[in-house]
């Protein structure tokens, strides 16, 4: 980070239906969103500053596999999902279908907003991802924070919804044994994708 602090959480799920889509989810975090400085001057805003971090890192993605020889990673991609927190605001940005939730402590139990849409055509397809040769147009929303107010992000194959977020939260508190939960939930299925949960949690 830069002037501003804050924490960032990231979700970046590969496309299955492409050849190497778990390789650009792979190069996005592992090898930038993980440890990348990100420059967050003080006086701009800073989910300007990280759109244009994530622009600029799109670029870098085009150059790098531009050789003929990549042409399978250029044709793949990765849903995105980046939060920001600062300042008891949520800064939420995503191109794909990767979903961000907000938890509210309401008396004992927490109530969970969607944050997102994903963006599909109506045959399912992704048309806004990492990669893949789509336009990578992020959206953004921004949330402002409660003391204790939790924010979500998972891959697709997390499959919960608000209310059932909701109830974990309210259930297990804030930390691994609610994602444990998620994870657990998510198995039941009879085929079931990758299961990945980013979380933070708003202090005074």
């Amino acid at each position: 980070m830069g002037d501003v602090s804050g924490v960032l959480l990231a979700i970046a799920d590969g496309i299955t239906q492409c050849p190497n889509g778990g390789s650009v989810a792979h190069w996005l975090v592992a090898k930038h969103l993980k440890d990348d400085a990100i420059d967050l001057p003080v006086g701009r805003k800073p989910a300007v500053s990280l759109q244009g971090y994530l622009e600029r890192l799109y670029g870098e993605f085009k150059a790098e596999f531009a050789m003929p020889e990549y042409e399978g990673m250029l044709n793949s991609g990765a849903s995105l999902s980046v939060v920001l927190l600062h300042d008891q605001v949520a800064d939420c940005l995503w191109a794909g279908d990767s979903p961000i939730y907000h938890s509210r402590k309401v008396r004992k139990d927490y109530e969970t907003q969607l944050l997102t849409r994903p963006d599909h055509e109506r045959s399912g397809q992704l048309n806004n991802c990492f990669g893949a040769h789509a336009a990578f147009t992020l959206h953004h929303c921004r949330v402002q924070l409660a003391v204790d107010d939790i924010m979500t992000v998972t891959s697709d194959g997390i499959l919960v919804d608000d209310y059932t977020l909701g109830r974990i939260y309210g259930a297990k508190g804030f930390g691994s044994a609610a994602i444990q939960e998620m994870f657990r939930i998510s198995r039941r299925a009879p085929f079931w994708d990758d299961l990945s949960v980013a979380a933070g949690k708003a202090s005074a």
